[in-house]
């Protein structure tokens, strides 16, 4: 009996201490510039972020890959000797009309983000200029 009892109580310790209540907050440095002192966060405020991040590229999928499609039809319309200019014309504004839209999503899921995660905003390029100015940078 004092067997299990012994048992008992050292599985409990064992839980009690590396149950999260009783853990150390993990900060996390984070900073992309080279001008800028480095950030810390809590592990959990930085995978939060992340997992909202996530979210709206999940979210934005479809508009996304309907401007992909978009461009990989519109560079084989032009290819194509026998392809209308206005028709070129038409699918190049419907092109940059989607653009704008997820330009115009990503700004404000951007600005929501940085008003949920303060901490983080304050790193200018977290911020992801690129993107929300449409700018999205090389390759891109």
């Amino acid at each position: 009996m004092k067997k299990i009892i012994f048992v008992v109580w050292l599985l409990c310790l064992t839980v009690w201490t590396i149950s999260p209540v009783h853990a150390e907050q993990q900060k996390i440095t984070v900073s992309y510039s080279a001008n800028q002192a480095p950030i810390e966060v809590e592990k959990e405020t930085l995978d939060a972020y992340h997992d909202e991040m996530a979210r709206f590229y999940r979210e934005s999928a479809d508009l996304r890959n309907n401007i992909w499609e978009k461009v990989h039809l519109f560079a084989n319309l032009l290819a194509d000797p026998g392809t209308g200019k206005d028709e070129i014309l038409s699918l190049q504004e419907e092109i940059q009309e989607l653009t704008n839209e997820l330009q115009r999503q990503e700004l404000s899921f951007r600005w929501d983000l940085n008003n949920l995660y303060p901490e983080l905003a304050i790193d200018k390029y977290r911020g992801c200029l690129g993107a929300a100015t449409g700018t999205r940078g090389p390759g891109r």
